[in-house]
């Protein structure tokens, strides 16, 4: 129960981390109350020297692969669903938007570090500096599943994805917002770790307090 409970706690911290990200994405995407706003004219309703743009000037989409030979190990393995595994290597080791190719369609991820991707799931490699994790809370906010191309499964094309616009904001904008979010993701990483461990130390434990091996 003490583990249970640590995971519990730490699973709290990391829902708060969440809701304070998609907050400052909010305040400053949605509402416009950047760092600077006030002297920053609107021209066309989006602040004077930001952008709209098609993805392909966001980012370039690369397919995942088959993960069947690819031993055990601590590297992610993505699938549509999230994480399915951890393998011994990585097809990307840059940070990078995850956009489910079939099945949740609207399950879009980041991920900064190694990881692999399945045949089902796309990532990214971007165009645009510091627009990882911006590309991320923005397209989080696309109905992907109502652009839907398959007709018993769920699937998403890269021309589909392609043809989508987002506006993009200026360098400094993006550099401030990346940093900020930056310290939140990072927090969150740790939380999700340690919960990992403390899984794998519990785990460890319980078939020992189980069989009596283990006093209490």
């Amino acid at each position: 129960s003490a583990y249970d409970n640590l995971i519990e706690n730490n699973n709290k911290r990391i829902k708060i981390l969440e809701q304070m990200a998609e907050n400052l994405y909010k305040e400053w995407f949605v509402r416009f109350r950047f760092p600077g706003h006030e002297s920053t004219p609107l021209e066309n309703g989006i602040p004077k020297g930001w952008k709209e743009e098609k993805l392909s000037a966001v980012f370039e989409i690369k397919y995942g692969k088959d993960h069947k030979n690819i031993e055990e190990g601590l590297i992610p393995i993505f699938g549509s669903g999230g994480i399915m595994r951890y393998g011994n290597k990585a097809l990307c080791s840059e940070e990078s938007v995850l956009i489910p190719r079939k099945g949740s369609l609207n399950n879009v991820m980041y991920y900064k570090g190694d990881f692999w991707t399945v045949d089902t799931m796309f990532y990214t490699k971007m165009k645009i500096k510091h627009c990882a994790k911006y590309t991320y809370f923005t397209l989080s906010k696309v109905d992907l599943v109502g652009l839907n191309s398959g007709a018993s499964i769920p699937s998403m094309t890269t021309d589909i994805l392609y043809h989508l616009k987002m506006i993009v904001p200026d360098e400094s904008t993006l550099i401030a917002f990346d940093k900020q979010i930056d310290l939140l993701f990072a927090e969150k990483d740790r939380l999700e770790l340690q919960n990992q461990n403390l899984i794998k130390q519990r785990d460890l434990l319980l078939p020992r307090l189980m069989s009596g091996k283990l006093a209490v």
